[in-house]
């Protein structure tokens, strides 16, 4: 590779030799051995676009996008008529989550080659993944009439078209609006029941569904501390606490209800599992107050509570959340590491 040729076809024939042998190498799944090859092409031919492009293919494939981008890009500048680069560089751009731009890149590559099957289907990946079942059902079905065996078209083929059944058989609204009927109503296993089906029916929509119905609940409950029904608020905050992560509206909800009901001496009266919940959503309270020390002795506490729920077949599940929570509250990672360590001793 470093020797001086001065032949312009052998010069070319050789660094295609190297582009063969570096493929092989790379198709075996060797890349550090297929990256090396590549490199010293470069070192003789510094804008060889396959090189160029086969480099940003290894770094999309050890997760360096960003360098992915460069390399591909550079080789498109080069040759823009490169449908495997405009494909590759889609693949990246899909990766980071720009699915315009990957919807783009996939264009761009079937525009020179409008029989290549797998940006068919890659594209109808993207696609369904921006919720344009349509389109994305036309393009699996044009990759396999391209080619006939190819599985991962049949999957997505058959994933859109569930996925197109349930969309037509229901209205996701209407089920919506039916959820939030039920938590005005302060039918929250109702409400949770009907955000369940919604879920399953019209998956590409769960984040927003979710966060809606977070948002729904705490106003919901926002307006019973309002007329001051803090029990029954207590109760449901509770309940929501257990599936709630991380959803700012829920943690200004809990410190308003903590705020005014510091005085209220029927908190006290809490018990059980209920108290164990209670007492993990003091600890999250106090934490994000920076009292640690009372946050330190409301999750050693709940972990105590939650020795009961552990063994308990029942409970199980909310005991080992609980845990999961409340150790995040215990300042010191060494005191939560042993707190953990003693309570699983006790499992024994």
């Amino acid at each position: 590779m470093n020797e001086k040729i001065d032949n312009p076809d052998q010069q070319k024939l050789t660094i295609q030799q190297a582009i063969d042998l570096g493929v092989q190498h790379h198709n075996a799944g060797d890349l550090p051995k297929a990256e090396g090859i590549y490199q010293q092409i470069l070192e003789a031919e510094p804008n060889q676009p396959v090189v160029l492009r086969l480099l940003g293919t290894i770094a999309l494939q050890v997760g360096k996008h960003d360098i992915a981008v460069d390399l591909i890009g550079k080789a498109l500048a080069i040759n823009p008529d490169d449908a495997e680069a405009h494909t590759n560089l889609g693949a990246v751009l899909k990766k980071q989550g720009k699915l315009d731009d990957a919807v783009a890149s996939y264009h761009k590559a079937l525009a020179i080659n409008p029989d290549y099957a797998e940006v068919h289907c890659n594209l109808g990946i993207a696609l369904q993944a921006q919720g344009k079942l349509d389109e994305a059902i036309t393009c699996y079905e044009i990759a396999l009439t391209i080619n006939p065996e190819y599985i991962e078209a049949y999957y997505g083929c058959g994933n859109v078209l569930e996925m197109l059944e349930c969309r037509e058989t229901f209205e996701p609204q209407a089920m919506l609006d039916q959820c939030f009927s039920a938590v005005v109503a302060s039918d929250y296993i109702e409400a949770t029941r009907i955000l369940q089906i919604l879920c399953v029916k019209n998956p590409l929509y769960n984040a927003r569904y979710v966060t809606a119905f977070f948002d729904r609940c705490c106003e919901a409950l926002n307006r019973m501390i309002d007329i001051q029904q803090f029990d029954t608020a207590g109760t449901n905050i509770r309940w929501l606490y257990m599936l709630v992560y991380d959803h700012k509206p829920f943690e200004q909800l809990m410190h308003r209800y903590f705020e005014e009901t510091k005085s209220n001496k029927k908190m006290a009266s809490i018990e059980g599992h209920e108290h164990a919940i209670q007492l993990s959503m003091e600890s999250q309270y106090f934490y994000q107050k920076g009292l640690f020390e009372e946050a330190d002795q409301c999750a050693s506490q709940c972990l105590i509570k939650t020795k009961t729920l552990l063994t308990d077949d029942v409970n199980c599940q909310d005991g080992w959340l609980l845990v999961q929570k409340v150790l995040k509250y215990i300042n010191n990672p060494l005191k939560a590491r042993s707190t953990l360590e003693h309570l699983l001793s006790g499992l024994e």
